[in-house]
């Protein structure tokens, strides 16, 4: 069973078609450190391409194109050229300040439907 918090939940294309799987461990560090969440940096102008400086896993050099400074995102494998991309979603509970209560007049309502 795997549990999520609140966090960012990274996933990584796979090899076959509409195929995402989790990011491994060392990609989702690498890629919070390269995205840098939490920055001002599209309060002006985005910048069209940004290529990550390169870093090593095992025996393959990666880094990361990260396009209109927040998406779409690509890891490449700079050793094999192969280029996935890589997206990355922002997980926490919405808060609801409508003040709103649901009835149960509404709730049948929504069961006529």
């Amino acid at each position: 069973m795997v549990v999520f918090t609140s966090g960012n939940l990274i996933i990584v294309e796979g090899n076959n078609p509409d195929e995402w799987l989790p990011a491994l461990p060392w990609q989702g560090e690498n890629f919070i450190k390269a995205i840098n969440l939490g920055s001002m940096k599209s309060m002006g102008i985005p910048n069209p391409i940004t290529l990550t400086e390169p870093f090593t896993n095992g025996d393959f050099q990666y880094q990361f194109k990260i396009i209109n400074d927040w998406n779409p995102c690509y890891i490449i494998n700079m050793t094999t050229g192969k280029v996935r991309e890589i997206k990355y979603l922002p997980l926490f509970k919405t808060k609801d300040n409508s003040g709103q209560i649901v009835s149960d007049n509404t709730i049948s309502q929504i069961r006529k439907m």
